[in-house]
């Protein structure tokens, strides 16, 4: 078995390969929405692992702040950067 924070970390991986595939100057454009959907659906899933490591919070909730803030979804990227803040205040990104 793994603990949340390893499955958490799984999924915060598979979401950060798939913005590396939404930010490759050979992406596809026709894939490039699904593909930052795909990230936050990773982010999320990694959020619903329930994590148990501060930092490990706040990269995830700054990654998802990330691929909302390309969605244009500002009030989910302030609530995420909040928490994450309070995770890990020495997090410069949050």
């Amino acid at each position: 078995d793994t603990t949340p924070d390893e499955r958490a970390t799984n999924f915060r991986q598979q979401g950060n390969d798939a913005i590396v595939a939404f930010a490759s100057p050979n992406n596809n454009p026709a894939l490039r929405e699904s593909q930052l959907n795909d990230a936050l659906k990773c982010y999320e899933k990694a959020m619903e692992q329930n994590p148990t490591d501060p930092k490990l919070i706040a990269a995830i909730l700054i990654n998802r702040a990330a691929v909302n803030l390309k969605k244009g979804n500002l009030g989910k990227v302030i609530a995420d950067c909040k928490v994450a803040t309070q995770k890990d205040p020495s997090n410069v990104k949050g």
